[in-house]
């Protein structure tokens, strides 16, 4: 397709929280030991053709810091062919927020795995999905801070007493902007069917609404 109509596809693999590949050394290990080992011209067409789809509630989640995230995959010559613009939950000291817990727990739904992770002095803590919530330990309790892997819209910086990533989102848009080459972005909210009621928008009006502020959203960070 490239040499007979000038289109280039990538194919990109998308680090997820709990998957064979969830963070950017992950990706990168993989990348660099099983995939780019210097074969020439075929090592070119699989940096040109194989890249990754970074999604920026899949990595906000792990505690990384998205614009070096994607300093990273740039200086090692790993393609971001697309962004997914998408923004986790947030949950601040746990341990002291026993509404924003119990807040976070209305998301829980069966319909969609809602991994979880939480910042600790020994380091990141993962759980499977929301509702193994119940079986954690006290070191969840101490953490600073907990993540959940649940596409919220973007536009939205907080559901009280709940926060979100949209800041991790921002700033990582930033940074795709200074790629030498951007992706493309896709907003990634797939979850307005199964927000708790009084989130969940109202008809195909409510709908509509939501996504159009969503891009006006996206659209107000990139111009």
């Amino acid at each position: 397709l490239r040499r007979e109509r000038g289109k280039t596809v990538v194919l990109c693999l998308e680090p997820e929280p709990g998957c064979v590949l969830e963070t950017t050394q992950e990706t990168i290990a993989f990348f660099k030991s099983h995939l780019f080992r210097g074969r020439g011209e075929e090592e070119g067409l699989l940096r040109r053709h194989l890249g990754v789809c970074f999604d920026t509630c899949h990595m906000a989640m792990q505690f990384e810091d998205l614009p070096r995230s994607a300093h990273l995959l740039a200086s090692e010559g790993i393609r971001v062919a697309k962004a997914q613009l998408s923004s986790a939950l947030s949950v601040k000291d746990p341990g002291l927020n026993p509404e924003g817990v119990l807040a976070l727990k209305s998301f829980d739904e069966p319909r969609f795995l809602h991994q979880l992770r939480a910042r600790t002095e020994k380091g990141i803590l993962g759980l499977d999905d929301l509702g193994q919530l119940n079986l954690v330990g006290p070191e969840w309790q101490t953490a600073s801070e907990w993540r959940c892997h649940f596409h919220v819209p973007i536009d939205r910086k907080a559901f009280p007493p709940l926060g979100t990533t949209q800041g991790d989102l921002a700033a990582a848009m930033e940074a795709f902007r200074k790629l030498p080459d951007p992706p493309d972005f896709e907003i990634e909210t797939y979850t307005w069917g199964v927000l708790p009621e009084p989130e969940r928008p109202k008809g195909v009006e409510g709908l509509v609404a939501g996504i159009s502020r969503e891009i006006a959203w996206a659209r107000g960070c990139l111009l």
